[in-house]
C-alpha cells in the first residue's frame, strides 16, 4: 500500500525536516506480518521527498512478539 499523496501533503512540514537530518532511525514493529511492505512504503516516501540518500538505522521493536525474528537480528 502506497501512502496517499494527501497524507504526505498533510505531513509536509515534518517531512521537510526529515530531509535535513544526518541520520534517520526507522522504528519497525517486528511483530507486524506486513513489516516488509511497510518498510518499502517508508522507503518510497523517502524517495518521494528526496531523502533516500540519508543513512537509515532500522530499529525493531516488539521482537519478543515475533518468533521468526528471534535469533535473526544482531542486538548490541
Amino acid at each position: 500500500m502506497i501512502l496517499p499523496p494527501n497524507l504526505i501533503d498533510a505531513f509536509s512540514a515534518t517531512l521537510d525536516e526529515t530531509k535535513e537530518a544526518n541520520l534517520l532511525l526507522h522504528v519497525i514493529d517486528g511483530s507486524d506480518e506486513e513489516r516488509f511492505s511497510r518498510i518499502e512504503e517508508v522507503n518510497q516516501v523517502l524517495r518521494t521527498i528526496g531523502a533516500s540518500d540519508i543513512p537509515v538505522i532500522e530499529v525493531y521493536n516488539k521482537i519478543d512478539k515475533s518468533a521468526n525474528l528471534r535469533g535473526s537480528l544482531r542486538i548490541w
